[in-house]
């Protein structure tokens, strides 16, 4: 009977020990397993703009030591490598970058916020730039006599080698002023293009105007020109035509200066519209209106930079959710979050052809730069959304992971799609501008990643600014780092000559910036980072 009892008590342990077995594998089953680093992306916000102050997130990264300092002087000479999508040039000959050096890097800074926000190469072989500050010391130090606003803007004129040649403040009493692009004009001159807002922020009834300052050469204003409605309008971009220049901005006003705005009324105020309308006007060389377009659908729309070539063309990027009203024309727009559209426009306001840009999730292609040849080059981000992989228009684009992913589209002067070319990591990445030089293109973002398109120069922390030099068939000669451990962003470029120049903001002290005064993780400075072209 013992026995018999013994052999019980083991049956009944045996059965125990494979329910707990079997209990373990199911427990097992349901804790996900760590994902694999190397596909893992990263779930990082990103203004829509460009912050007036650096992101407060810190490093996900292992805290970087300070880079050693770089030679004054460095070639880089990385393979051209081929587009990354499916939509690629392979072959070409000809004029073609080939190698860059590094220049020095230029701090433009003060104890405050210095925000570089558009530049332009002038006939003398120098620069010239525009943006926004609050320093009183440092650089700023002849430019902030007279302020009147705590936040100011500045224009000057640089050398080839980055120096100033002259600087000029310019406020408005009881405004804020907001420079946000320039450009040098075939007589010489210089426009300089933004808005205007009361300072005054209990002030309900203040409207937003958008603002046009006409420069001379040596740095004397010419003229000032308001364009306003009972709305808020502004200026986004600027390019200088063969016999003036055209603008391209945003406005909610239908009366005033934006009298043909067809975008739907307010139920309160009938001469504000319910959304923001995209807008283009070609102005003359004393800043007449010769013609406007509006860009209208019942979601809104806003446009992004512009781009004039040397025959009068207008090209530019526009990005909307409606697929109504001015977007009904265009079967491949999706509609969801947001699309994206390059227009080529003639001289006198005749609307060529458009290119889309549209998949189910977020696109936005607001870059864009004339390439000589009768079209042009669209830069932006996409970001997916409930989809595995690109669909729309940009169906069988390899995508890289990322939070977002930068892509660069050359298009004929038909409309016609030539290549795409991926700036992409596993991370965020971003465009911010595009020049054309001889040999090429000339891109320019920041990122997060350190990986795939950007594996030969890593990542320090946070965002990194890059320079990346494209050929005419969209492979890549080189690609430059402008980056530290804090945050730093390219926002434009300029071309003179062989000499490149990268505009921007950093919140970094080390690294591309070491000795940079007043960066901190609450505040940027202004940058310049110089690149000589070889091109054969």
């Amino acid at each position: 009977m013992l026995g018999s009892f013994v052999r019980t008590i083991t049956i009944i342990i045996l059965i125990i020990t494979m329910m707990l077995m079997l209990l373990g594998n199911l427990i097992k089953g349901l804790i996900p397993s760590k994902p694999d680093e190397t596909t893992t992306t990263t779930a990082v916000t990103q203004p829509a703009t460009v912050p007036t102050t650096a992101p407060t997130t810190k490093p996900t990264t292992q805290p970087v030591t300070q880079p050693t300092t770089e030679p004054v002087t460095e070639p880089i000479t990385d393979p051209v490598t081929e587009p990354t999508t499916s939509k690629e040039t392979t072959t070409e000959g000809g004029v073609l970058i080939r190698e860059i050096e590094k220049l020095p890097v230029t701090l433009i800074e003060g104890s405050g916020a210095d925000i570089i926000r558009g530049a332009d190469a002038s006939a003398d072989g120098g620069f010239v730039i525009c943006g926004t500050s609050t320093s009183t010391d440092g650089w700023f130090a002849d430019v902030s006599k007279g302020a009147l606003n705590s936040t100011y803007s500045f224009v000057a004129k640089l050398n080839k080698n980055g120096a100033a040649i002259w600087k000029q403040q310019y406020t408005q009493q009881g405004e804020t002023v907001v420079l946000s692009d320039i450009a040098t004009l075939s007589d010489g001159g210089i426009l300089a293009v933004g808005y205007a807002y009361r300072s005054n922020s209990y002030d309900t009834s203040a409207t937003t105007a958008a603002l046009a300052i006409k420069y001379t050469a040596s740095g004397n204003i010419e003229w000032v020109k308001r364009y306003s409605g009972s709305g808020h309008s502004l200026f986004n971009g600027v390019s200088a035509s063969p016999d003036g220049f055209a603008v391209s901005g945003n406005t909610t006003s239908l009366d005033g200066d934006f009298i043909g705005n067809r975008a739907e009324p307010s139920e309160n105020l009938p001469s504000v519209s319910k959304r923001t309308s995209g807008f283009i006007f070609r102005l003359d060389g004393n800043g007449n209106v010769k013609w406007k377009e509006f860009f209208c659908g019942s979601k809104g729309s806003s446009m992004g930079g512009i781009s004039c070539d040397g025959d009068g063309n207008i090209f530019a990027a526009c990005m909307t959710s409606s697929t109504d009203g001015d977007f009904a024309r265009f079967d491949s727009l999706i509609g969801g979050y947001n699309d994206s559209i390059a227009y080529k426009f003639s001289p006198d306001g005749k609307l060529l052809w458009g290119y889309c840009v549209a998949t189910s999730g977020i696109d936005k292609f607001g870059v864009i730069e004339a390439d000589g040849e009768g079209g042009c080059l669209l830069g932006g981000s996409y970001e997916l959304r409930g989809i595995p992989a690109p669909d729309g228009t940009l169906a069988g684009v390899h995508h890289c992971g990322g939070k977002t992913d930068a892509l660069v589209i050359r298009i004929d002067s038909s409309g016609k799609e030539q290549w795409m070319r991926a700036v992409s990591g596993y991370y965020e990445d971003r465009i911010t501008d595009i020049r054309r030089t001889e040999g090429g293109f000339v891109v320019t973002g920041y990122t997060k990643s350190g990986d795939r398109e950007f594996n030969t120069v890593g990542n320090l922390g946070e965002f990194d600014a890059f320079a990346d030099f494209l050929t005419p068939g969209g492979n890549r000669a080189a690609i430059a780092s402008q980056a530290g451990s804090d945050n730093d962003m390219a926002n434009c470029v300029a071309i003179s000559g062989n000499t490149v120049r990268v505009f921007g903001q950093t919140a970094s002290s080390n690294g591309s910036f070491s000795g940079t005064a007043s960066a901190s993780s609450d505040k940027f400075s202004g940058y310049s980072a110089g690149y000589a072209l070889t091109v054969k």
